[in-house]
């Protein structure tokens, strides 16, 4: 084991070390295995990394961006109050990106009304902000997602009643009755989706109209927050939308009726995904699976588990990922050579930095 955790390390630059020690949990490692490091001195220079918390910290050191903003997002995953102190010490960087994510970690361990808050201001420029007041355990991040959830950028309000419906949905009712009356598409379908995710059945009119649209998105949302409410014909509606795209080839068409259905908690859904997806290419079942980072139906987890052990690597990643941030641990595996891999597919697949990602979701499973 020692052996091939030092053949995996020895390969990293700091950046990758960082991630490296939060993947694998490593023991403390001799000093020239992480290079010089400057910057702002978390640890004395003589200390070694012996844990992902100590792995984090040593990586705000680091001069390299990436290191520190990897680093931060861990510490915001790993949920260690000890991370406090060194959050707020770059929460004032004059790097937007690096203040955004200690802010971002910070309203996750603290919850503090001041920093979701701050989060709120920034939504525009970074809609992530909102999922991470929907997920802050402050007492606030009712009233701020409210504020979100009205007049203003479709997309911001969007994502705010997306976060409202998960965590109080009959506070988003009236705010999604008022979206779906909205001209704008991209609001409706946000709207939809939000629908569906708190299931209230006072919204049934408005959701029978919208499935009457010529719109393919908004019909299949509308069916789906139907099929949630148990609205009789729903479910088959959807089922027959899943087979004429299997009928007419469009898989994309299969699969996301069948994620819909799922999503609503019928018990076809999960089959006709699994089948759907596993006739996509390589490149369009990473996709396919990438969505459910976000939110995974707990009907689909069996299917996701499946997924670990897949041929392609870059599905094996995606399945890491939604399953892990759902807390699953039977991901732990599959995130750990994600964030030791460097997979091209992946990369195009899931956007962003997924080695980064995957160390911080595993990072994540530990705190829980």
């Amino acid at each position: 084991m020692f052996t091939l955790r030092r053949r995996a390390l020895v390969a990293f630059t700091l950046t990758n070390a960082v991630v490296a020690v939060v993947a694998f949990m490593a023991v403390p490692l001799p000093r020239e295995w992480w290079g010089d490091v400057s910057g702002p001195a978390a640890l004395s220079s003589s200390a070694l990394p012996a844990t992902q918390f100590d792995a984090a910290v040593y990586g705000l050191r680091a001069d390299d961006r990436s290191t520190r903003l990897t680093a931060l997002r861990v510490l915001g995953a790993l949920g260690d109050r000890r991370a406090v102190p060194h959050l707020i010490a770059f929460r004032d960087s004059r790097d937007d990106d690096v203040s955004r994510e200690a802010t971002l970690a910070l309203a996750r361990i603290t919850g503090d009304p001041d920093v979701v808050h701050s989060l709120a201001t920034r939504a525009v420029e970074h809609l992530d902000s909102v999922a991470a007041i929907g997920a802050s355990v402050s007492p606030s991040a009712d009233s701020e997602l409210t504020a979100l959830a009205g007049p203003r950028d479709p997309y911001v309000r969007g994502a705010a009643l997306k976060a409202l419906a998960k965590r109080s949905p009959s506070a988003a009712v009236p705010l999604i009755h008022e979206a779906l009356a909205s001209d704008e598409p991209p609001l409706r379908c946000f709207a939809l989706e939000a629908a569906l995710i708190a299931g209230d059945s006072s919204l049934l009119d408005d959701l029978r109209a919208c499935a009457a649209s010529a719109d393919r998105l908004e019909r299949r949302l509308a069916l789906g927050a139907l099929t949630r409410t148990g609205e009789p014909g729903a479910e088959a509606d959807l089922i027959a939308m899943s087979a004429g795209g299997r009928r007419d080839g469009d898989r994309w068409v299969e699969v996301l009726a069948a994620e819909t259905l799922a999503m609503a908690g019928s018990a076809a859904g999960p089959e006709l995904w699994r089948r759907g997806v596993g006739e996509m290419a390589d490149f369009d079942r990473a996709t396919a699976v990438g969505r459910l980072r976000k939110d995974v139906p707990d009907a689909l987890r069996p299917a996701l588990q499946s997924l670990l052990c897949d041929r392609s690597s870059a599905v094996r990643v995606a399945a890491a990922l939604a399953l892990g941030a759902a807390g699953d641990r039977s991901a732990s595996a599959a995130l750990r050579d994600g964030a030791a891999g460097d997979d091209p597919l992946a990369a195009d697949a899931l956007g962003g930095d997924v080695r980064a990602d995957c160390a911080v979701v595993l990072a994540s499973l530990t705190a829980r």
